[in-house]
């Protein structure tokens, strides 16, 4: 009699198990054990391997694939995130500033933004990802599959900061019910190591290579979750965006894997190709100087193996010497010669990128969150030092017909559209109106115009946060409205993007106004313009002097 009462506990227990705990097999017969999320509506595996861990000789090297079984993985919570380097504490203007401004925003919004920025615990085995499904999807569903690729500067961030279960549970409410995956990948030097040293090691761009790894292990195992591997949307805000753009010219646009493409379509949020110099050139080589000086290898006759035998600690320390500028500039996907061809721009322009569908937009003032780190830039003079330090190839000339489009004048600054209100220093919204068409609209409306015509592009302009002092809309708020909020322009994001993902269209079963391509006719540049309680259509055609220098010169450079 005891002997079947205790077979009855194990049997009872392992079918409540069986019903707590929703499994995937893979490989043919490992199972995973995943969780049950908004109210046992979203099924999620999360931290699940794709790469080997990148430590000892495998680390500042290509990722390697993950070779081990999954058979009793627990997938029950968030794998680690990547190390990142200490360099938002130790840029002490742009965190107070960020606290500074958050003053101004509705409760909701500083809320939402707090818990984007929050990220989990970090960790040297972080080549994990997430997969997002509704319940009871099974591997014959064939499900359009969103991957979602974290921003950050490509020096922090993680998959841990974003639930899901938002996205799949918004599918659900559409009846076009979708699995959402996010992706960890390498940050700063770990995954973006840049110098001559780097270039000779030929290990550039690791960061575009895990990317691209966790891309290859959707396309071979997201059929076992219900998947359809042909129906897969990689996306991206900031440098997540940047990261997609780049997965759209590595390889000189080649996106295939197995005889087929790892992607069918693309959505950058607030991001695109960088206008950037190769690996070896003056950003990247400093940003590599200051770490292997700060780890003690600088006089090393192999710098990078004397790198590969410290610990995350010691780099992290060391990074936290590089400027948030240096570290951007320094620490991001730059043209190798292999991984990345040539500069990206010229890519774009022969063409050599995947021609896919997409969709791309800015934040109207996407500069203003970054200008506090140039607060002490004061004068005319100072500005055009600033100027010809981003582009070292560049003559005085230029450089000054480029200053001469972003004029002291505050009302042609940003925030744009507030006259002469919002001019913290002299030279503020000058600053910030250059830093948004540098580092976002040039690059957007550079791709824009050599995607061929038969190709559907969709584009956009959020207003969400005009009249907000000093910030106006920001980088990055559209995330608080898609991930933490459900009102207002909440469901133009999540619902234009799930009928993106189905359908390679932005305009079906979403109750929302039509949004027309880019190039309707022949001559439109259509902007979907994207406010707190309304949309409507700009045209694309706002400063197009300064924006057309940036995108047009080779010189233009960083």
């Amino acid at each position: 009699m005891l002997l079947k009462s205790i077979l009855l506990v194990f049997f009872v227990s392992s079918v409540i198990a069986d019903i707590n705990y929703p499994t995937v097999t893979v490989n043919g017969n490992q199972d995973i054990r995943g969780a049950y999320l908004a109210n046992g509506t979203v099924e999620s595996f999360r931290g699940i391997p794709f790469g080997q861990p990148p430590i000892g000789e495998l680390s500042f090297r290509r990722p390697v694939a993950f070779n081990g079984s999954y058979a009793g993985f627990n997938a029950t919570d968030f794998g680690y995130d990547c190390p990142a380097p200490d360099i938002l504490s130790s840029n002490s203007g742009l965190s107070s500033a960020v606290m500074q401004y958050s003053g101004y925003l509705a409760p909701e919004l500083k809320l939402g933004l707090a818990k984007i920025l929050i990220s989990g615990a970090k960790g040297d085995d972080c080549l994990n990802l997430n997969v997002f499904r509704p319940a009871n999807t099974t591997a014959k569903d064939k499900l359009p599959v969103l991957v979602w690729i974290y921003g950050g500067a490509f020096i922090f961030g993680g998959s841990s900061s974003y639930k899901g279960e938002v996205y799949v549970g918004e599918s659900l409410q559409m009846q076009m019910p979708m699995i959402y995956v996010s992706i960890n990948y390498r940050l700063g030097p770990w995954g973006f190591l840049g110098g001559r040293e780097a270039a000779e090691d030929g290990n550039t761009n690791a960061g575009l290579l895990d990317q691209r790894l966790a891309l290859e292990w959707v396309q071979d195992h997201i059929g076992e979750f219900g998947g359809d591997p042909q129906r897969v949307t990689i996306a991206g805000e900031s440098a997540g965006a940047m990261s997609c753009a780049h997965q759209m010219v590595m390889n000189d646009g080649d996106h295939t894997y197995k005889g087929s493409p790892l992607f069918s379509s693309v959505i950058m949020q607030s991001g695109g190709v960088l206008p950037v110099n190769n690996v070896s050139s003056s950003w990247p080589q400093k940003a590599f100087d200051t770490v292997i000086n700060g780890v003690g290898c600088d006089g090393a006759d192999d710098k990078i193996a004397c790198l590969r035998t410290k610990n995350t600690t010691e780099v992290t320390k060391a990074s936290s010497g590089v400027s948030m500028v240096d570290a951007f500039l320094g620490f991001s996907p730059h043209p190798d010669g292999d991984v990345i061809s040539s500069n990206t721009f010229e890519l774009f322009r022969k063409g050599k990128f995947a021609k896919v569908p997409y969709i791309t937009g800015n934040q109207e003032d996407e500069g203003t969150l970054f200008t506090s780190l140039f607060s002490n830039y004061t004068s005319e003079a100072q500005v055009i030092g600033l100027f010809q330090s981003f582009f070292p190839d560049a003559s005085a000339d230029e450089v000054a017909a480029l200053v001469a489009y972003y004029p002291e004048n505050p009302a042609a600054g940003s925030p744009f559209r507030t006259a002469l209100l919002n001019a913290q220093t002299p030279q503020y919204k000058r600053i910030s109106a250059f830093l948004c068409d540098l580092l976002f609209q040039s690059p957007r409306r550079l791709m824009l115009e050599n995607t061929p015509s038969d190709v559907p592009v969709y584009s956009y302009l959020s207003s969400t946060g005009f009249g907000t002092p000093y910030l106006g809309t920001f980088h990055a708020v559209d995330l608080v409205w898609q991930y933490t909020l459900d009102f207002g322009p909440s469901k133009v994001y999540k619902r234009y993007w799930i009928s993106f993902a189905h359908s390679g269209t932005p305009n079906n079963g979403t109750g929302l106004p039509y949004w027309p391509e880019y190039r309707q006719a022949e001559n439109d540049r259509n902007l979907l313009g994207i406010n707190v309680a309304t949309l409507g259509l700009v045209e694309d055609s706002f400063r197009e002097d300064g924006i057309g220098l940036l995108k047009n010169s080779t010189s233009l450079q960083v």
